[in-house]
């Protein structure tokens, strides 16, 4: 499902290039789907790994309520600014198609708009095999909406109502206007559009029906805007 602007991206480190710009604009929108993490954690609070953690925003959050904090993310300069913003967290530059983990290690596993840069069927698999039994995986990813009236009314509601408000009311008029004018500005938009064109994107029947085959009984839920999530626990 990737083509050859995929592979540029990381092998460029995209992500690493614009980090600091990241951190105080798509990272902000991104915390909004904070609580799907909040809600949904394990039972057991010991180590929790986050897939693809950037800048380290959900390190940071899930400080709070783990005793260990880990997490992997394939570019450089994401890791360096993630080291420096949680010192005690553990993190590691690499992919997470093969985790550097040994089996039942973790009791939450959670990720935020990653899986669709990975090989899904790997990725996934991974998540599971390091999870341990009773613990529980929630993935956040892009889930595009093909019906247009649908479509329409999520962008109203969940993006320019719901969103922004919340955005507002957290950071002020500014750090809003800042982080959504970076979000619709040039460099983002061609990311998004060359990964529109890569065919990495599920509409949401494929992404419960992908994601159902690999982790029976998961759960599944909207996030916000052009965004789902899942919930699965792990019986065995």
């Amino acid at each position: 499902m990737k083509n050859v602007s995929l592979i540029k991206l990381f092998v460029n480190d995209f992500f690493g290039k614009m980090a600091n710009d990241y951190k105080d604009t798509i990272e902000l929108i991104n915390s909004l789907d904070d609580w799907v993490y909040v809600k949904n954690l394990s039972k057991n609070r010991r180590r929790v790994l986050d897939i693809g953690c950037g800048a380290g925003h959900l390190l940071e959050l899930m400080s709070d309520y783990f005793k260990e904090v880990y997490g992997i993310d394939n570019s450089a300069g994401m890791v360096r600014l993630a080291k420096k913003r949680v010192k005690r967290a553990r993190i590691f530059c690499g992919s997470a198609n093969k985790l550097p983990y040994k089996d039942g290690y973790f009791d939450y596993v959670i990720s935020h708009t990653a899986f669709h840069h990975l090989e899904r069927k790997k990725a996934t698999e991974e998540a599971k095999r390091v999870l341990k039994k009773g613990g529980k995986l929630v993935i956040v990813d892009v889930v595009l909406e093909k019906n247009k009236f649908k479509k329409k009314i999520k962008k109203i509601i969940l993006r320019y109502v719901w969103s922004m408000a919340r955005m507002i009311f957290h950071f002020g008029l500014k750090k809003t206007k800042k982080a959504w004018r970076y979000s619709e500005g040039k460099l983002w938009s061609q990311h998004n559009k060359e990964e529109k064109e890569a065919g990495v994107f599920f509409d949401n029947q494929q992404f419960r029906q992908f994601f159902s085959d690999l982790l029976p009984g998961a759960k599944f839920g909207i996030a916000n805007y052009v965004l789902g999530y899942l919930l699965w626990t792990k019986s065995s």
